[in-house]
């Protein structure tokens, strides 16, 4: 009773030192007006997380959102964490403040979730400790702080390891049947919770990854069990299968839409090229010791062929040196384990470069829709901070008596003594080794197959002499570091130190300050305010959307190229810029309606129909642009368009409009049946194909003998047709329509989409494809009342099945803790 009383003070302990450190750590976010800004939270989770937000404060379950995309999914795409459970946060006063404290609460949640870990181990206070922050303050980490799904879903990594911990141990020697260990079903349910946890994270391939990891190490327990007592125990893989039965059954409610968009999108048709990119380069491993090691190289590789998605591997110097002590001198189960497991995933991350990946792309189910193998890099970061933990408690249980050990901190003093010469050199001595170092590094340059003349000029500018300084800077910090941790090392190994009290403390703490002094500050933010302000062009059509009128704007192929190639000099000069280039999705958030979109999944008939547009391929640009409802044009250089306007002007791009485009719902008398997708595209990019006129359908066997009555190709719509949107929601559309004369199509510029419902003057209606990626409905002369509503049916199904499993898992558990007890 007592030791439980101590370890639940030690968890409030570290549970307060943690919230203290990392509100210190994120300060500037916190504390000064700042908002994180890097990479993609400024134009893709800011944006639609934003949306998202403002739905539910009105009272809109925010299913679809109409902004990019001409519509887009967005519960389904899985990425906008609408019902996972930190984003409550998000409704806790300013938005711009909760989106920063969401971020923070992740580096909590994974510090504390290892530290739990480690104690459950039987690991000491410090030991779980260090753990903790060493994973929380991680390159890999602090690299995807940018990326918040995949942020969200390694933070609970953790709390998965704890459960598939427990489901082992309580497994083992329980015989093959739940019904005898109960405490096997409890630790199957934590864990298929954590699973649907991760998962609404909004990063698939990271819980699918883990999924696959535990299910191959309980085949291996199962199979070591047979070998060691000569019996099968069905525990190991039944409680895996059971806890992603229990994933499948809570998580149905999301699990079932995302498959449904899956199926629309490119990732339907992987390819291994796309799945290999991106890969964990070999020579950039020296950057887990040595900080940002690998930066230089960016200078001579382009974005797409160098390794771009996880900016810094760095897992701590002196954190190494206790992972070393951990694999050499701890013979225990539970290292071997963790071990594995973290060479398991390093192998992984190598993506292209190793046969295993190759052959799991080819046999594995799923397997072929996972794209940059380096997020995979989180497992053996985790491992080596796991048994960093496990390293400092071997050498604080037998510093005093493992001889072996004993050497090698003789051997730390010795490093500590040449670090210190070592360090007073290259201090005292500073701009020499600078010049030193860079001659080497233009001499190794040249000696490499490159362009002779591109390496003459890049190694004349600056960030080429301040990558080299950086490094310089770090390799004087790391020695200054070493010679005071070696000293302390070779220290407790005195018998008259008393290193539990003194030295292990200051261990911790030095390793602490070497993960966190590195990777402290590598997320830039910018002032929430001037982030959130409209610039030149955005606050021009900000105006100009209080008229009421629906309108989409669109970026010039050009000027859609700066969003990624920013020109600006400066990072934050390049941000604001982008508004006034609209950057697309940024625009959500001034409620202005985009026909682009940035994510990780793209509808892939959307795809096909703007690249007819940003690729240039059409000779038949303005009508496909007004078809789209193309009003705004954004272009850095004068658009070779016919029929667009100067209307604004500002140093990153001018704003053009569209002198004649198509309203967001118009009529169509003459429609043209092609069902091949190939001649669809083909006929949209010709010049006389007139969306004002003419609709292209896919099938005709819907509209039996009502096609008939459709006028001849030369009629037109006359003056009194009309189609008026009366209302505009995420959810739902309303539109007032007069048809005269002969029947129409209402042809809706929004995607097409299943889950869309129509219901024309009370009646359901089967919603046509027009135009390759639009919405159509037939009207026969008269007046009409036209609603569409977005109520897909797999959503609906996944909460019945959603709700039957908690049912289910409650009765289970009624069972268990009354009945069987």
């Amino acid at each position: 009773m007592r030791t439980n009383k101590i370890k639940n003070i030690e968890i409030f302990i570290f549970a307060a030192a943690a919230a203290v450190f990392f509100m210190w750590f994120f300060k500037d976010a916190l504390f000064k007006g700042q908002i994180f800004v890097e990479r993609d939270l400024s134009r893709y989770y800011y944006p639609l997380r934003f949306f998202t937000v403002n739905c539910v404060k009105s009272g809109i379950f925010p299913l679809w959102n109409p902004y990019i995309f001409c519509g887009n999914p967005l519960f389904a795409s899985l990425q906008s964490c609408v019902l996972y459970p930190l984003s409550f946060i998000y409704y806790i006063g300013d938005f711009t403040r909760a989106f920063n404290i969401f971020i923070v609460a992740h580096y909590f949640l994974a510090a504390f979730f290892t530290y739990i870990f480690l104690r459950q181990m039987r690991c000491s206070f410090f030991a779980a400790a260090l753990s903790g922050f060493l994973f929380a303050l991680s390159g890999y980490m602090t690299s995807v702080v940018n990326l918040l799904t995949t942020l969200s879903a390694v933070t609970w990594f953790p709390l998965a390891m704890l459960f598939y911990y427990k489901l082992i141990k309580s497994a083992a020697g329980n015989g093959n049947r739940f019904e005898t260990c109960p405490h096997c079903f409890r630790y199957v349910v934590f864990l298929g919770v954590v699973f649907t946890i991760m998962f609404l994270g909004g990063e698939p391939s990271i819980l699918y990854i883990v999924m696959g990891l535990f299910f191959c190490g309980a085949v291996y327990f199962t199979i070591e069990e047979f070998l060691e007592k000569k019996r099968f125990n069905f525990a190991y893989i039944g409680g895996m299968l059971l806890a992603a039965v229990v994933f499948l059954g809570l998580s149905a409610f999301q699990f079932l839409p995302f498959w449904e968009f899956l199926k629309t999108t490119s990732r339907n048709s992987p390819n291994f090229e796309m799945s290999t990119i991106w890969s964990l380069p070999v020579k950039d491993l020296p950057g887990m010791v040595l900080p940002f090691f690998h930066d230089i190289y960016k200078l001579f590789v382009s974005y797409w062929q160098r390794q771009s998605w996880l900016d810094n591997y760095y897992v701590g110097a002196l954190a190494f040196i206790f992972f070393l002590t951990a694999i050499f001198f701890d013979k225990s189960k539970k290292t071997k384990a963790i071990f594995i497991f973290g060479l398991l995933g390093f192998v992984l991350s190598l993506g292209k470069d190793t046969a295993l990946f190759e052959f799991l792309y080819r046999i594995v189910p799923g397997f072929k829709f996972m794209r940059y193998s380096v997020r995979f890099f989180f497992i053996p970061t985790f491992a080596i901070s796991v048994l960093a933990g496990i390293g400092i408690d071997y050498y604080a249980g037998f510093i005093k008596s493992d001889p072996r050990l004993k050497k090698t901190a003789f051997f730390m003093l010795s490093a500590a003594f040449f670090a210190s010469i070592a360090f007073l050199i290259v201090d005292a001595r500073f701009d020499s080794c600078l010049d030193f170092i860079r001659e080497i590094a233009v001499k190794v340059l040249f000696g490499l197959n490159m362009s002779k003349t591109y390496i003459e000029e890049a190694v004349k500018l600056p960030v080429f002499s301040e990558f080299i300084s950086m490094d310089l800077i770090n390799f004087r910090r790391a020695l200054l570091l070493l010679a005071f941790f070696g000293t302390l090392f070779f220290l407790g190994s005195k018998n008259s130190a008393r290193h539990k009290i003194f030295i292990i403390p200051a261990l911790v703490f030095l390793a602490i300050i070497d993960v966190s002094s590195v990777n402290g500050g590598y997320s830039p933010v910018s002032d929430a305010k001037e982030f959130t302000s409209p610039s030149s062009n955005v606050g021009f059509l900000m105006k100009e959307a209080k008229s009421g009128l629906l309108f989409r704007i669109c970026c010039s192929p050009q000027t859609a190229r700066q969003h990624s190639y920013v020109p600006e000099p400066g990072f934050r000069k390049g941000l604001e810029a982008s508004k006034d280039r609209l950057i697309t999705d940024r625009m959500v958030e001034f409620g202005i309606y985009d026909v682009n979109m940035y994510g990780s999944v793209y509808n892939s008939r959307n795809v096909k129909f703007l690249n007819l547009i940003m690729g240039e391929k059409s000779e038949n640009l303005e009508k496909l642009l007004a078809l789209l409802n193309v009003k705004f044009v954004a272009s850095s250089r004068q658009p070779e368009l016919t029929g667009f306007k100067l209307v604004n002007q500002s140093q990153p791009a001018n704003l053009y409009k569209a002198e004649r485009f198509l309203e967001r719902a118009f009529l169509v008398g003459n429609p043209i049946v092609i069902k091949d997708e190939y001649e669809i595209l083909k006929r949209l990019s010709e010049g006389d194909f007139d969306p004002a006129n003419d609709v292209i359908l896919e099938d005709n066997e819907n509209l039996g003998d009502r096609f008939i009555l459709m006028p001849t190709p030369q009629h037109k719509p006359v003056p009194t047709d009309k189609a008026e949107i009366t209302s505009y929601a995420p959810n739902k559309i309303i539109i007032e329509a007069n048809v005269s004369g002969s029947p129409k199509f209402l042809v809706l510029s929004d995607t097409y989409y299943p889950g869309w419902k129509a219901i024309v003057d009370g009646k359901y209606q089967k919603i046509i494809r027009a135009d390759y990626i639009l919405r159509a409905v037939y009207l026969a002369p008269g007046s009409h009342h036209v609603e569409f509503i977005y109520s897909p049916m797999s959503f609906k199904l996944g909460i019945i099945i959603s709700l039957l499993t908690l049912l289910i898992i409650l009765t289970s558990v009624v069972y268990y803790n009354i009945i069987i007890k």
